[in-house]
């Protein structure tokens, strides 16, 4: 068992026509382990994780002395996901591993606001449900006999897009994280 924080840099595509700029945003999570042998896991949990971007291509027009101009958007997107992945340890006292698996997201609150906080936010009304491909790796040092420190990077690339009906503003996620996580082995 253990507990989980990730810094992450995350990204939103969308048409070609629409540039949305990376943030960075965080994640933290909690994650079980079943051994199925001495160097192969399978691993889930539940994780939340803020995902989002900015742009200054839509969202909030004004006009000001006559002339009209967008104010900085940004998105964010929190979701609550369970990752199901299998990882491959090394043996020794260090550990290098890598992992990959599926990342099903269920996204609970979705916003849009000017970066500026000059006007209240606003709901947006994407489908809620995400798939997302996780791919890892990184180090493992044992510190007891039964509490280990790890630390690596994580990718969830989203495999569907977030759609809202009637509209052409799709957008498909993307997280690329550094992840330290401590576990309890039982």
């Amino acid at each position: 068992m253990g507990l989980g924080f990730k810094a992450i840099e995350s990204s939103l595509s969308s048409n070609p026509y629409l540039w949305i700029e990376d943030v960075n945003a965080f994640s933290s999570s909690i994650t079980i382990d079943y051994k199925l042998t001495k160097r192969i896991l399978i691993s889930s949990g539940i994780e939340y994780e803020r995902k989002g971007g900015e742009t200054d291509q839509i969202g909030y027009k004004y006009s000001e002395n006559g002339r009209l101009f967008y104010k900085t958007t940004v998105f964010n997107l929190d979701f609550i996901q369970i990752p199901v992945f299998a990882t491959y340890k090394t043996n020794g006292k260090v550990k290098f591993f890598v992992n990959a698996g599926l990342n099903m997201g269920y996204l609970f609150n979705q916003t849009i606001e000017p970066k500026d906080k000059s006007l209240p936010k606003r709901d947006m009304d994407y489908d809620e449900f995400e798939l997302s491909l996780l791919l890892g790796g990184g180090v493992e040092v044992k510190c007891t006999d039964r509490i280990d420190l790890s630390l690596g990077v994580r990718n969830n690339q989203g495999l569907n897009e977030l759609e809202i009906e009637g509209s052409n503003l799709n957008l498909k996620t993307n997280t690329l994280g550094v992840l330290l996580n401590l576990s309890y082995n039982l």
